[in-house]
């Protein structure tokens, strides 16, 4: 949770002690009853931005206050094309086609596309999305008895699935 801002004033109070008072971040924190990395933040984005004291006469609070908390810059608009991956989880099955080769293959049709430290990442990803989740209950399978009979041994040992088979073929 981001801590809550000290009032301007306060702020002044930190770069006037900084500067005019030419005390440490220490000295001015204890002065001030904030944290010493509070202060010397405050310090260095005020030298970030250019100010010096005296502050300019014409700098008001909020202009003060936008000046050392710029808004962030809008998220990036950049738009990475998706590989094909079906294409890649068949080629993935050829022998000697690695994910590498796929990764180049992507970035001669993409340029700007994703980079190799992420691709492989994403492959994995993919390939996971089809299969349940843990917890998820899939369906068993049943594989089929050699003697046509339709019946289950896989929750039987070894010892009692020979004997069950040859219960059933009949041997003694």
């Amino acid at each position: 949770m981001p801590q809550e801002r000290l009032s301007v004033r306060k702020i002044q109070e930190v770069l006037r002690l900084k500067w005019e008072g030419r005390l440490s971040n220490r000295a001015i924190a204890r002065s001030c009853s904030i944290s010493p990395t509070t202060a010397s933040e405050y310090v260095r984005r005020a030298q970030a931005t250019g100010l010096s004291w005296p502050l300019p006469e014409t700098l008001d609070e909020d202009q003060l206050h936008r000046r050392l908390f710029p808004k962030p810059a809008p998220p990036s608009e950049r738009v990475i094309p998706e590989p094909d991956w079906e294409h890649s989880h068949t080629e993935l099955r050829r022998k000697g086609v690695t994910r590498r080769l796929l990764w180049l293959e992507y970035r001669e049709a993409h340029p700007d596309g994703y980079g190799y430290s992420r691709f492989p990442g994403l492959v994995r990803q993919d390939r996971l999305r089809g299969l349940p989740a843990v917890g998820q209950v899939s369906q068993p399978f049943h594989a089929p008895d050699p003697q046509g009979r339709g019946e289950d041994v896989r929750g039987l040992r070894r010892s009692d699935r020979a004997a069950h088979r040859s219960r059933n073929r009949g041997d003694p």
